[in-house]
């Protein structure tokens, strides 16, 4: 990864009764690198058997810049996105 990117994380769960910038904060996160940013991901979706492991995710995300993470027997959905630091 260059130094300019970060690894944003999204969350689909969005409190509709949180005032617009609280939802947002609530709801992104922001990692250095794919290893706390895949932490965070399962973390954040309540996600205990992801679909993808992880050097299938990073693979995933090198390649396309994005990726929707899911769990296996859950509802669990998050999104990693490689992003450009400015």
């Amino acid at each position: 990864m260059n130094s300019k990117e970060i690894y944003l994380i999204i969350s689909n769960e969005v409190d509709p009764t949180l005032p617009f910038g609280e939802a947002i904060r609530a709801t992104t996160a922001a990692a250095t690198n794919f290893k706390k940013a895949y932490e965070l991901a399962l973390s954040m979706g309540n996600i205990s058997l992801p679909k993808l492991g992880y050097k299938s995710a990073l693979s995933y995300v090198t390649s396309h810049y994005a990726l929707q993470l899911e769990d296996k027997v859950g509802t669990g959905k998050i999104t990693i996105v490689l992003i450009k630091k400015w």
